[in-house]
């Protein structure tokens, strides 16, 4: 019986990155045409310390909310840091949004933007550690995304210096943004270059580090006047979204919560949002505020990647 393949990092991302190519739509995708870039999203969940931590405190998925952040810190470091399935299809929907051309003039129609979240899986509560992931899981891994990517390279020995190779060798292969909560993962692809957006609450108490290095996104609007604040500074395409609530406090629960989302952000219905779905993803200011950002990465992208070369070869 012949074994299976040794799988490098550099075989998996180049079989990853065709096989994603492949199940884009071909009445709207073509690669002559549209430059495709990958809009990744990074998913935070818990390991398994820290969920049995949770689970040895008695702490529930129903008690889980703002008021309880102090406490559960510490079984879960940035409780409030961990991936919600309504925020993820925020993610996702403000790429299809910039792909449609529905509400930006200036966007660069030469790129295509696809999300592919990394990392952990997506689940409708992080917090129901005793869900089966027939009730609770909302996207597992696929061949089309990079969902517990580690597991099926055989060259990966999960330390940072893999990670960063792994990043790497993905650009390589095709144009990439980052996008998500804070994390060190995140802030590894800024410093090779990746541009980035990540979320962080409002007058956070830590990150002071990663805040020192960022750009605060503008207001939709506000390069009209002028202003070059997403200019690449001196630490690259690193950009930070303030958010209004603590999102990983309030996981969506249900599906109902999730559908509701596309219409309050895209249609703008008059009908509300749960307390708990609404404070589960962005504002739709805040949303807003993403989508003009992330066109204007887009149009600034070709010209960042000419400023790196131009660096590497000084």
């Amino acid at each position: 019986m012949d074994s299976k393949p040794y799988l490098t990092v550099d075989k998996f991302v180049e079989k990853f990155v065709k096989t994603l190519l492949d199940a884009q739509p071909k009445a709207r995708f073509n690669p002559k045409l549209l430059c495709p870039t990958i809009l990744l999203i990074w998913i935070r969940g818990l390991n398994g310390t820290e969920s049995k931590s949770i689970l040895e405190s008695g702490i529930g998925p129903s008690s889980v909310c703002d008021g309880i952040q102090t406490k559960l810190d510490g079984y879960k470091r940035n409780p409030h840091h961990v991936m919600t399935a309504q925020l993820y299809e925020t993610l996702k929907l403000s790429a299809k949004l910039i792909n449609n051309r529905q509400e930006f003039s200036k966007v660069n129609s030469k790129r295509w933007l696809i999300p592919v979240p990394i990392g952990d899986c997506v689940k409708l509560d992080w917090y129901d550690i005793k869900a089966p992931d027939s009730k609770n899981l909302y996207e597992g891994k696929k061949d089309t995304n990079l969902i517990q990517f580690f597991s099926q390279v055989d060259a990966f020995k999960g330390d940072r210096v893999s990670q960063m190779y792994f990043i790497h060798q993905l650009t390589k292969c095709i144009d990439t943004i980052q996008i998500g909560i804070r994390s060190g993962a995140m802030e590894q692809g800024m410093y090779m270059g990746v541009p980035t957006i990540y979320l962080e609450e409002k007058d956070s108490p830590s990150g002071e580090r990663m805040a020192s290095l960022a750009t605060d996104l503008l207001p939709k609007g506000s390069l009209a006047t002028g202003n070059k604040m997403l200019s690449p500074n001196k630490f690259g395409m690193f950009f930070r979204l303030k958010t209004k609530h603590l999102i990983g406090l309030n996981q969506a629960r249900t599906l109902k919560e999730i559908e509701e989302i596309h219409n309050w952000l895209i249609e703008r219905t008059s009908t509300q949002l749960g307390t708990r779905a609404a404070k589960g993803t962005l504002t739709r200011d805040e949303f807003d505020m993403l989508n003009y950002n992330l066109a204007e990465i887009c149009n600034n992208l070709k010209s960042y990647q000419s400023m790196l070369q131009k660096d590497k070869k000084s």
